[in-house]
This record gives structure tokens, C-alpha cells and sequence, in this order.
């Protein structure tokens, strides 16, 4: 799942667009907390480089 997530936000898609896809992989609660994990985890890799609106 984190490959399909990174390809969405590789194209400029947006956080929300990685919870649809956790959550329609996991079930809403689960999925919720993956999407979280994974933006945790590229934040601390480096990998976000900002947020924006």
C-alpha cells in the first residue's frame, strides 16, 4: 500500500486521497491509522518537504 500511496502523492494528489486509499485497503478505523503511520513516517524519513492548503 505505501508504494500506491507515494505514486498518489507523486502526482501532486492530496493526504485525503491517501486515507480514501487506506481506508477502502484497511476499513475505515485501520485505515485511518495507516495513512497516519505512513505520514509519520515520511515526515521523520524526510520525505515531506511541506504542507499546504
Amino acid at each position: 500500500m505505501e508504494a500506491q500511496a507515494l505514486s498518489i502523492v507523486a502526482v501532486r494528489g492530496s493526504f485525503g486521497q491517501v486515507c480514501v486509499l487506506a481506508m477502502d485497503r484497511l476499513g475505515e478505523a485501520e485505515g485511518r491509522a495507516a495513512a497516519g503511520a505512513l505520514l509519520g513516517q515520511w515526515i521523520g524519513d524526510g520525505l515531506v518537504e511541506s504542507i499546504v492548503d
